[in-house]
Order: structure tokens, then C-alpha cells, then sequence
């Protein structure tokens, strides 16, 4: 689960056909739904019907009906499937989705459905996300090297090493510091040259951050004071954490935009684009902004299914 649900619950309603649709939310009234093709999207409202009023309604109407409920931590993914105009289209779209989908949501890049406030806005996101690209990009490429590959067999897979670590680790604190030292320096060489392969400028604070593995944890102790503070975000996870240097709002309440989605893959074949298992901040917003996106990328033969997160979810 991701947890950056809305607060409000939201109700998907899933029929047959759009004819279906369109005769359900007649039936229903102006209840602030939503609709996109076949699906509506329907805000539960505070002091209203409950879930499962809505439900049984829906379902007498023919609907298959998913919830997403941030308070029973229970969300909805899609599953979407269009055709790009050309191949080169595709591979654009490719790149764009997977950029934003591969940055992590603390970044607070923009989705390239959502208009920026400005043109700064807009630039600042290309940046951190092609900064992100890069620097994770030379990290994978680091551990390949040979030269650390080589210092690491050295290290880790000989006798005397070994021997050496189980009798006094604090004997091999020195090496350790100096593989450390050299991975830098090859991850630095190598995002300088992808840099320049790619003709991109890159955000050197976020650099030296990302390099460093530090960031603030976004969380409040039982008495509601902020625990915000360094911490090694490179090794621990389930946490929110935020990139310092005023690259990001230090707020422990902090929420992504309502039109934030996450994609566990984003695949080509020939024109067509698949994105699997999509979740959303809101599906309510996330989805037909999505898709509309799409659209206007000129992309055809459109099609989706929504499916509830934990029955595709495998732990």
C-alpha cells in the first residue's frame, strides 16, 4: 500500500458498457460524481450514505463495484492499455512516464498531466527528475565496474579478509572507507559522462544529497512534536522522507498533489504502451487526468480495467 490516499473514500463504479454508465448516473442524480467511459467515480461524503449503502445501490444498478478507503487503507489500481501515433511517439511517452514514474513521490516533481504553476515549475521538475535518472542510473553502473568489482572480491571473498573481519571488524573499518571512496569517485565520473552523453544540466544539491543517502524523516513523535531530523534514508524503508536543501517542503504533514500516480511498470510493444498496476493519490483526479493525457498524445484505442490493489498485490 502506498498510503497517499485522499481522506475521502471513493467508490468506483465498473459497468458493462458506457451506455450502462450513463444510464446509472442519471438513475443516481448529482451526487458530484465523476465518469470516464464505462466507470464512475463516486466521492463518499461525510455524513451521507455509508460505503455499503452505496455499494448495494451500484450493484442493483448492474455495476462491479471497488472502494478506495484511505482509513481501511484500501486502494485501486489500474491497468492501461493505448496505441501511440508512431514508434517514435511511443518511446517519447515511454521516457516521459518512466522519468516521473522512477522519482521518488518526496521529490515533488510534477506529473506531465499536471500544468505547472509556471515555467519555473516545469523546469525545476525536468531537472530533479533527470538528476534522479542519472545518479541511480551511475550507481547501477558503479557496482559493475571492474575496479570496485575487483576491490570488492578482494575484500569480501578472500580467506585472510574474512579471517581478519570475524576476528577485529574494526580492523577493516579503513578498506571499507576506502571502497566507499573509490565507488564515489566512479559513480561521480560516470554521472559526469552521462551528463554530457544526454546534454542535460543536473541540480547539485540533489546530487550531493542523494550521494550523501541523508534526508529527514517526516513523522511526529505521540505527543505530536515533529521528529524531523537527519537520517540515513539509504538503508531504511516505510518511512516518508524529504530531500533537504530547500529542494522540498519540510512539512510533516506532507501530501503529493491529488493528481500523483505511481506505476510498478511501463512497457512498449511495437506502438502500443502498457502501464501496469497504476495507483493514484486520488483515483478520483489521477485517473481521467491520466488518461486524458493519453489523449492528447494522440493515442487510440484506449483501454483500461480497475482492479482492487490487494487482490493484485502479492507480498
Amino acid at each position: 500500500m502506498f498510503g497517499f490516499n485522499s481522506s475521502s473514500s471513493i467508490v468506483a463504479a465498473i459497468f458493462s458498457d458506457e451506455s450502462a454508465a450513463v444510464h446509472a448516473a442519471a438513475a443516481l442524480g448529482n451526487v458530484g460524481l465523476r465518469s470516464y467511459r464505462h466507470v464512475l467515480l463516486i466521492p463518499i461524503q461525510e455524513g451521507g450514505d455509508s460505503l455499503a449503502v452505496w455499494s448495494a445501490r451500484l450493484v442493483e444498478l448492474g455495476a462491479r463495484v471497488l472502494v478506495e478507503n484511505p482509513a481501511e487503507e484500501k486502494s485501486i489500481v489500474a491497468f492501461i492499455e493505448c496505441q501511440a501515433p508512431t514508434l517514435a511517439a511511443v518511446r517519447a511517452l515511454q521516457k516521459e512516464l518512466k522519468l516521473y514514474f522512477d522519482t521518488p513521490y518526496y521529490m515533488n516533481v510534477r506529473a506531465p498531466w499536471e500544468p505547472p504553476a509556471d515555467a519555473a515549475d516545469a523546469e525545476r521538475s525536468a531537472r530533479i527528475q533527470i538528476t534522479n535518472h542519472i545518479f541511480q542510473e551511475a550507481t547501477r553502473l558503479t557496482m559493475q565496474h571492474p575496479q570496485l568489482r575487483a576491490r570488492m572480491s578482494k575484500m569480501l571473498f578472500n580467506p585472510a579478509s574474512m579471517f581478519r573481519i570475524m576476528r577485529d571488524r574494526r580492523a577493516m573499518q579503513g578498506p571499507f572507507r576506502e571502497m566507499d571512496l573509490l565507488s564515489a569517485q566512479i559513480r561521480q565520473e560516470i554521472i559526469q559522462r552521462l551528463a554530457a552523453e544526454q546534454q542535460v544540466q543536473l541540480d547539485e544539491e540533489l546530487l550531493n544529497l542523494l550521494g550523501s543517502g541523508r534526508g529527514v524523516f517526516l513523522g511526529t513523535d505521540p505527543s505530536g512534536a515533529s521528529t524531523g531530523g537527519p537520517l540515513d534514508f539509504s538503508s531504511i524503508g516505510g518511512f516518508d522522507f524529504s530531500i533537504l536543501a530547500g529542494i522540498m517542503p519540510l512539512a510533516a504533514n506532507y501530501q503529493p498533489s491529488p493528481l500523483w500516480a505511481h506505476c510498478a511498470s511501463v512497457e512498449v510493444s511495437r506502438q502500443q504502451l502498457i502501464l501496469d498496476m497504476v495507483s493514484f493519490a486520488s483515483i478520483a483526479s489521477g485517473l481521467p487526468a491520466l488518461l486524458d493525457y493519453l489523449l492528447a498524445k494522440g493515442c487510440t484505442d484506449l483501454n483500461f480495467r480497475l482492479e482492487d490493489d490487494d487482490d493484485e498485490r502479492v507480498d
